[in-house]
């Protein structure tokens, strides 16, 4: 279970920290 929360968690915590870095640079 915690590798299928992993996997399901990086693509979320990378589409935040993507959004953040957007946020930030505008």
């Amino acid at each position: 279970m915690l590798v299928v929360a992993e996997v399901l968690l990086s693509p979320v915590l990378q589409f935040i920290a993507a959004s953040t870095a957007l946020c930030n640079t505008t």
